[in-house]
Order: C-alpha cells, then structure tokens, then sequence
C-alpha cells in the first residue's frame, strides 16, 4: 500500500511507499507526547524548595570538605613510550603508571597516597630511572602547571 500521490501541478515529489498509513502519525503523536510529559513533569515538581541561610551555610561548607578530598591529577605528553612514571614525596611513592605509546600518562596522587601528600608538598616526578625529575606542588585538585602539556621530562 502506498499514499496516492499529489495532483498533477503541485509541488510535492512521488507517493512515499508504507505498510501502515498512521506511521506518518508516529512523529506528531511522540512530539505531543513528550510535550505533555514535560508539562506534567514540571507541574508536578513545584518551585523549588526555598534555602535557609544557614542550610546554605552548611552546604558550602559541606562542598569545601569534599573538596579538599580530591587528587591531584597529573598528567604528561611527552614520556617515553612504553616507559614508567613514577610520582614520589619526600623519597615515597605516590603512585606509577606505564605511559602509552604515544608518550601519555595519567596518574592520581589522592589524599590518602601512601605517601602522605599534603597542601603545598613537592611531588617530584621520574621517567625509568632518568635525572631530570620535573616538580610540582601538592594540592587537592590540584593539576600540573601547564594545564595544556602537563608535566613535562624535557627529553631531547
């Protein structure tokens, strides 16, 4: 079965072919549809609730303790392919990890490392045993100072 096609001098092109003639009301029925459920959904929902001052309070408060819960994320571009990172602290491990083979690497130094990180300590950073240990600053959240490279080993 097929929709019969326009008269001869309209605009519209060939008959479009379908086994069920109410699929061409498929589109406008899900429309409608969702419409309706948007509707309701934000009638049903109300204004928002009002916040007290100090529930405010107590939320910014909140947010500032998860913060300071979160690693600190360091990351390089320029690492020796299949090489190993290696994240230290005062001569304890922070963390490893293998660098790609295209000389990335992502390693996460959190508050609970098991070399005790706090705000403000150095992390030095090796390649495979190499003398050149880029550094950076310890903090929660914290990322490399060149966000874009991350932390580079300088290789020539």
């Amino acid at each position: 079965m097929s929709f019969s096609a326009p008269r001869a001098g309209s605009a519209a092109a060939a008959p479009i072919p379908s086994s069920n003639p109410l699929l061409g009301l498929v589109p406008r029925v899900l429309v409608a549809g969702a419409v309706t459920l948007l509707l309701l959904a934000s009638t049903l929902a109300g204004p928002p609730p009002a916040v007290a001052e100090g529930d405010q309070d107590a939320e910014v408060t909140q947010l500032r303790a998860a913060m300071d819960t979160l690693p600190f994320v360091a990351y390089g571009t320029d690492g020796r392919p299949d090489g190993t990172v290696i994240v230290m602290l005062r001569g304890k491990v922070c963390g490893s990890v293998d660098v790609n083979g295209r000389g990335e690497w992502v390693v996460w130094v959190p508050v609970d490392a098991p070399c005790n990180p706090r705000a403000g300590a150095t992390l030095t950073f090796a390649m495979d045993g190499e003398k050149n240990r880029p550094t950076e600053k310890w903090a929660p959240g914290g990322l490399p100072s060149d966000l874009r490279r991350g932390i580079l080993f300088n290789r020539s």
